[in-house]
């Protein structure tokens, strides 16, 4: 194979494999409000204040938030 043909080779699959990285999807965190419903396995059940209820499969090692209104009184020192 000539110098040439090797080097067309190359710029072809650099320029592959730059294509498939530039489509790697960007993963961002997704945020959603409203009561749990339950638990079950690894599947978190939420009925959200848009009033539909969603199930969302968790993995292991999800962070899970909650707020929950309380007086000042009800805080103990």
């Amino acid at each position: 194979m000539s110098i040439r043909k090797q080097a067309g080779v190359m710029l072809a699959t650099l320029l592959l494999a730059g294509a498939a990285l530039a489509q790697a999807p960007d993963i961002k965190p997704v945020r959603i409000r409203g009561d749990i419903v339950s638990l079950k396995g690894d599947i978190l059940t939420v009925h959200r204040r848009s009033g539909d209820t969603v199930p969302i499969e968790v993995k292991p090692d999800v962070g899970v938030s909650a707020l929950k209104a309380i007086s000042l009184s009800d805080a103990q020192t």
